[in-house]
């Protein structure tokens, strides 16, 4: 990054930290949104949206909140239609359903309702890969919360997610409706209703349909998690107050979801072990945090520590400070990293409920495993240390790969896996829900997963290969094997075992793995280069198939391998 370039997206950040108490209220006001334009380049995306009610109220508050995730919506209005015909022009790479459910009333209770709302979203899914979004109704009565309960079916359909508004407009009230604007306006939603669909749908739910993701929230200390400076006030000075144990808590809820906490700070490590001794207080504790960069040195150098010892990439890092000078030299330092200001606890706390890329994704078994089975590895490292060779140390850890073939089960995690894998991904072909989905209902395709466990954890499904036919040859299209997996020697027998259980379904003289070169896919190459035996370039592999020798390489590989056949 150039100086110039550098100085200009510091100065992006320090915008946002101005915008933050405007985005970030419980109550927006229209007039402030209004004047707010970013400073900084925004990604451009198509939003098409299907309706039977005006969006754009909603539409003329969207782009600030966007702006601050970074991304700024091309839209595509479609006619007001109550059968959802799907005729908006063009193609989105996000497709919103915006609905007044209340128009249906009089002709479909909630269940017959959400029935041919499935229909018609499934049709829409047919004609599109990209991510859909249904919003909800204000949960004002029992049949729009019982219509609300029941839209959970629309998840069943592969990339579609309902953006659940509901919250946002309950905390409102009977003020979410405005019945007596509602002949002008053309919709029952009040204008603060319309402020918080905004602010919701800019700030959570369309960044997580585009993919974007937080996986570690990294925390400074001072005037941060606390009122005062540690190093000057000791740990009896420091004043915790009701708004900071609310920040804890929110923060406390993330890491039960799965998302990393780290901490960065400029005080001593002594002085930090004493303050966690001293201030039981204090809600967030030692063992919550999974990595720490303490030390009087520039907090870029521990973002990147942080997020090596995270084995995550630093654009999931997100750091919450209360320090502008900070936040502008993160900035600066650290291409991509995600910045909060924390000087107001409060709007901190508030600012975790909605900042891009921590809400809005499918909970998976996967994300509540992350946190407990990084834990476990140090354990492992000091096993490596002492282990007589690098064979005994893998057979100590007593590894069991689980290997499942077209599981439905696991569409979301294969889809995730191929989107946010970067290091052991080959092809990058980035996989969405709706295009896992139509591979494997193709009998041309299989789809491998692979779970690991060992002794000391349960990492979950770390692994995803998409194969297919052609001709006399199987082609591995892409092949995932996410960074946790890493260094416990498995990446080989996954390959192989998964190539070996596709073809006994399609058989094939010859294995091709398409491969594309990428950021940081580098350790891709090298693999395929050991797993072929021969050097390679930036280049597809190909290998005559030999059975005898995969028969070979399993035999010695330091795992168990497990077999579930699919329903």
């Amino acid at each position: 990054m150039t100086p110039e370039r550098a100085a200009d997206v510091a100065e992006g950040w320090l915008q946002r930290a101005r915008w933050q108490p405007a985005l970030f209220a419980p109550e927006p006001r229209r007039l402030e949104l209004l004047r707010l334009r970013p400073g900084w380049e925004c990604a451009p995306f198509r939003l098409r949206v299907h309706r039977n009610q005006p969006f754009e109220h909603v539409a003329a508050v969207l782009a600030p909140f966007l702006a601050f995730a970074g991304r700024r919506a091309e839209l595509s209005l479609g006619d007001y239609d109550d059968s959802l015909a799907f005729a908006a022009a063009g193609a989105g790479d996000v497709e919103l359903v915006w609905l007044d459910f209340d128009r249906y009333r009089e002709r479909l209770d909630p269940a017959g309702l959400v029935a041919w709302l499935v229909d018609r979203v499934r049709a829409l899914r047919a004609t599109t890969d990209a991510p859909v979004l249904v919003t909800d109704a204000p949960p004002l009565d029992a049949a729009a919360s019982e219509l609300n309960a029941r839209l959970a079916a629309l998840g069943e359909i592969p990339g579609v997610r309902v953006a659940a508004l509901s919250g946002a407009w309950a905390e409102l009230g009977a003020r979410a409706l405005d019945a007596r604007a509602a002949r002008f306006a053309g919709t029952s939603l009040s204008d603060a209703a319309c402020l918080a669909a905004a602010q919701a749908l800019g700030l959570v739910w369309l960044p997580a349909a585009l993919g974007q993701r937080v996986k570690a929230v990294v925390l400074d200390l001072d005037h941060t998690l606390y009122a005062g400076v540690l190093g000057e006030d000791g740990p009896g000075g420091v004043t915790i107050s009701p708004a900071h144990l609310e920040l804890h808590r929110r923060l406390l809820a993330l890491r039960e979801r799965g998302v990393f906490l780290a901490l960065a700070s400029r005080n001593e490590p002594e002085d930090v072990d004493r303050l966690f001794r001293e201030r039981p207080d204090l809600l967030l504790r030692p063992a919550h945090f999974s990595a720490r960069a303490v030390a009087f040195r520039d907090k870029a150098a521990g973002l990147h520590d942080i997020a090596a010892a995270l084995r995550i990439a630093p654009e999931a890092l997100l750091l919450v400070d209360d320090n502008p000078g900070e936040i502008a030299s993160v900035a600066a330092a650290v291409p991509g990293v995600r910045l909060l200001h924390a000087a107001d606890p409060a709007l901190a706390a508030r600012a975790l409920d909605l900042y891009p890329g921590l809400h809005g994704h499918a909970p998976g078994r996967d994300d509540a495993l992350r946190v407990a089975d990084l834990a476990a590895t140090e354990e492992r490292e000091r096993a490596a240390r002492s282990a007589p060779s690098r064979d005994a140390y893998l057979r100590s850890l007593e590894i069991v790969l689980t290997f499942s073939t077209d599981d439905p089960a696991q569409l979301r995690r294969m889809a995730e896996l191929s989107n946010k894998t970067n290091q052991l991904n080959t092809a990058l072909r980035r996989f969405s829900e709706a295009q896992v989905a139509a591979r494997l209902s193709d009998p041309s395709c299989r789809t491998v997963t692979v779970a690991l466990r060992d002794r000391l954890s349960d990492s979950g499904t770390i692994a995803a290969l998409f194969a297919r036919r052609d001709g006399a040859a199987l082609v591995v299209d892409e092949l995932v094997v996410s960074c946790r997996a890493l260094g416990r020697g498995v990446e080989h027998a996954i390959l192989t075992e998964g190539v070996r259980r596709v073809l006994r379904d399609l058989p094939a003289s010859e294995v091709r793995l398409p491969f594309w070169p990428g950021a940081r896919n580098a350790p891709a190459l090298a693999f395929l280069a050991e797993w072929a035996g021969r050097a390679l370039g930036a280049e597809d592999v190909s290998v005559p198939w030999d059975p005898a020798r995969a028969e070979r390489s399993l035999a010695t590989a330091p795992v168990t391998i497990v077999h579930e056949d699919r329903a």
